[in-house]
């Protein structure tokens, strides 16, 4: 199939995979699926050991508007890096190569951008499916967005920007190789001031697989601390200018709402080691944690 592509309004997905071979025909059917035409689609095999190039082919030989990239293992920062920096379109939207896209996502997202330019980016609810859930799919109650809650939770998955502001940022950043990337960049993509439009609809269908990346992250102690720290670290800018989120109940709950007592812990841990506070804090931080503390006994 080959279509006269409009590079103003094209939309440009990008697909990193790393031996998805298994989950990616279901991902690029989803894309197939779209009601809105005018799209390209730029598979990166980060350096696949399984079918992921035979399939690939298959599907850039079923439809032009597919794109294939390989190249050696370096993550998928890296590899969205490498998709985007090959796009042509006006917007990009990063799709991981287990999930999948409704029918009707870039029609909407692309009306709400036209609608309002000043649009900084567009996202939607979530459903949760696979081996977790069982066979049911279940709706994913994320928290509403504001640029504080983003923070401290990381409430968008799979979402639309432009390349132009893509193009203001340094792109992925290659540290977050063991996850929490997509985070990380909505940390350097979005200021307080930008407008951020959450279709209140599910269009993004996020896969749970009991040896995922990420649940192998929330089940090692060090390594998610490592990547917390990563998290505060890269944007200590932001965080300085929080401070007083750090310290209050508002935070705590935050934290233990959508990573558990575990993230809890460990954030308290790194705490004191990225920002130094004065002792009236520490006293306020210490009162509420013995709270907490009694609680997570209980």
């Amino acid at each position: 199939m080959k279509e006269t592509l409009k590079t103003d309004l094209l939309v440009s997905i990008i697909i990193p995979s790393y031996n998805h071979a298994i989950y990616l025909p279901e991902t690029l059917d989803s894309v197939l699926s779209q009601t809105y035409t005018n799209w390209e689609c730029i598979i990166v095999n980060d350096g696949s050991s399984d079918n992921t190039e035979e399939i690939a082919r298959q599907y850039c030989k079923k439809d032009a508007r597919f794109k294939y990239i390989y190249q050696k293992n370096s993550g998928p920062a890296t590899a969205r890096n490498t998709g985007i920096i090959n796009s042509k379109g006006k917007f990009i939207l990063p799709l991981d190569s287990d999930d999948l896209i409704s029918k009707d996502y870039l029609t909407e997202a692309v009306g709400i951008f036209e609608a309002n330019p000043a649009t900084k980016l567009v996202c939607c609810e979530v459903e949760l499916f696979g081996e977790a859930s069982g066979d049911a799919s279940v709706l994913w109650k994320l928290p509403k967005y504001s640029f504080d809650e983003l923070l401290f939770i990381c409430m968008i998955f799979t979402a639309m920007y432009k390349r132009s502001d893509y193009d203001k940022t340094s792109g992925y950043n290659q540290n977050m190789k063991e996850g929490m990337e997509d985070w990380d960049f909505w940390l350097s993509l979005l200021t307080n001031d930008d407008l951020v439009y959450q279709i209140p609809k599910v269009h993004f269908y996020y896969r749970i697989r009991n040896n995922s990346r990420n649940r192998r992250l929330f089940k090692d102690e060090e390594l998610l601390k490592t990547m917390f720290e990563k998290i505060f670290s890269n944007h200590r800018n932001l965080y300085e200018g929080k401070i007083n989120y750090l310290y209050t109940e508002y935070l705590l709950h935050r934290i233990y709402n959508s990573h558990g007592w575990r993230a809890l812990v460990i954030y308290y841990k790194i705490r004191d080691k990225i920002f130094p506070v004065n002792t009236r804090r520490r006293r306020v931080a210490k009162f509420v944690w013995n709270i907490f503390s009694q609680q997570g006994e209980q």
